[in-house]
């Protein structure tokens, strides 16, 4: 387990995702491309389905996270519920964000539905005159 943040952005009223049960099992018919949502088995909460947590949703790895040996830096995180796209998520381990350094985090393409468009990249941008992250999406290029 690596200490870290998440930051959760969703597309969704928070009475909507307060209301997330899991009861819903319905995984999107098209995740991001080389990413998948495990089922996991977790002590004391059960078979997470698509690592569904209540009031938050499925979370979408990367392939590449799964496989991961070494604790992580960085990584995006794509939401669901109910088959339908409802977050991303930069997740940034602790000790990274006291590296006090500038990254980036590239978004897979995904639709997240409701007519919005996708961002491409996640840039976190170190300020040391503030000690401070300012955190930012920028949009696809097209």
């Amino acid at each position: 387990f690596t200490p870290h943040f998440d930051f959760h952005f969703y597309t969704d009223s928070s009475d909507a995702i307060e209301a997330i049960d899991c009861s819903d099992t319905t995984k999107p018919e098209n995740a991001p491309p080389g990413y998948v949502l495990l089922d996991i088995e977790m002590p004391g909460m059960g078979m997470l389905t698509g690592l569904c947590v209540p009031a938050m949703g499925m979370h979408a790895l990367s392939k590449e996270e799964i496989a991961r040996t070494k604790s992580f830096d960085a990584s995006m995180v794509i939401g669901y519920y109910a088959g339908e796209a409802i977050f991303i998520e930069p997740m940034v381990a602790h000790r990274y964000l006291l590296e006090r350094q500038n990254f980036s985090l590239e978004i897979p393409e995904y639709d997240p539905g409701q007519g919005l468009a996708s961002p491409g990249a996640f840039d976190a941008v170190y300020d040391p005159d503030s000690d401070a992250y300012q955190f930012t999406f920028t949009m696809a290029a097209d």
